[in-house]
């Protein structure tokens, strides 16, 4: 049963930032909480040279499958491209359930496995820990500030991010 009360939002559930980059490279990010039924995780970089795109099918990018396509020159149609071997490490038995959370799970486990056992190099292959939460708590917070405070220009780069 329910009461009929109105509930005031407490979290935001939408960010979208777009800005210029150091490149001179033109960015512009939209992230929305919830589900969609037209796109889950879209990612488009169009570059000189080609085009890339990332696309997952739902918005938590990181619990399921991420799938590549691309095109250059005079490719009119976007292609999936394939995942290089050197991406799968040692899950060759979790090959057939990349779509499931617990892939890409297994997969940080086992980069981080690597690092400990000293075959990977820190801070250079993927394996996030405290200082890039760190960075991105930081970035969000000043883009929380320039929302509140209506500042047009943002500078990150002293973050490291």
């Amino acid at each position: 049963m329910t009461s009929g009360a109105v509930a005031a939002k407490s979290a935001e559930d939408q960010i979208a930032v777009t800005g210029l980059l150091e490149s001179g490279a033109v960015a512009a990010l939209h992230f929305r909480g919830g589900a969609s039924r037209a796109t889950g995780f879209h990612w488009e970089i169009n570059g000189t040279e080609g085009d890339l795109v990332v696309k997952a099918g739902q918005a938590q990018w990181w619990w399921g499958r991420l799938r590549l396509y691309g095109a250059r020159g005079n490719d009119g149609v976007l292609a999936e491209l394939p995942v290089p071997a050197r991406y799968q490490r040692s899950l060759t038995q979790w090959t057939e359930r990349s779509a499931e959370p617990a892939y890409n799970v297994a997969h940080k486990y086992a980069l981080l496995r690597g690092q400990i056992t000293g075959s990977l190099a820190p801070d250079t292959d993927g394996v996030p820990d405290f200082r890039h939460a760190v960075r991105r708590h930081g970035v969000l917070e000043k883009l929380r500030e320039a929302a509140r405070t209506g500042r047009k220009e943002v500078t990150l780069a002293e973050q490291g991010s």
